[in-house]
């Protein structure tokens, strides 16, 4: 599976069942990961995020339950499901993004293709809006 680079995108999660469980999955053989992180929720629709990356690209992964991810880029604004056991999100640079739990608790997993820089977070919407000016 290759990534467009350039846009968000749903995938499917592989599921193997067998008499020992579940094995859910998703390769990503093109996209190099550096960094994997959660964050845990035990409060419902409580949003989060409020920032953009100017060059982190991300793969959001519902770990338990399920996640609203509402994503803004040139003044255009688009929302996804995710599901533990369902889908993920691939998340390229330059977009705002908001996200909030739909279910208590959520466990939503972030694989990225850096390490941490402050320097590439954009926190605020009127400088998102500027930086996207400038590019």
């Amino acid at each position: 599976m290759v990534i467009n680079a350039s846009q968000p995108r749903v995938y499917s999660l592989s599921k193997h069942l067998d008499e020992r469980g579940q094995l859910i999955s998703v390769e990503f053989p093109q996209q190099p990961m550096v960094r994997f992180y959660f964050i845990n929720t035990f409060v419902s629709q409580k949003s989060r995020g409020f920032h953009a990356h100017k060059t982190l690209s991300q793969i959001f992964i519902p770990i338990e339950g399920s996640w609203k991810i509402k994503l803004t880029k040139g003044g255009e604004s688009q929302e996804f499901v995710l599901t533990s056991g369902e889908n993920c999100l691939h998340l390229p640079p330059g977009y705002w993004r908001e996200f909030e739990s739909l279910e208590n608790p959520s466990i939503l997993g972030i694989l990225a293709d850096d390490v941490y820089r402050e320097d590439d977070y954009i926190r605020d919407i009127d400088e998102f809006k500027a930086w996207e000016k400038q590019k």
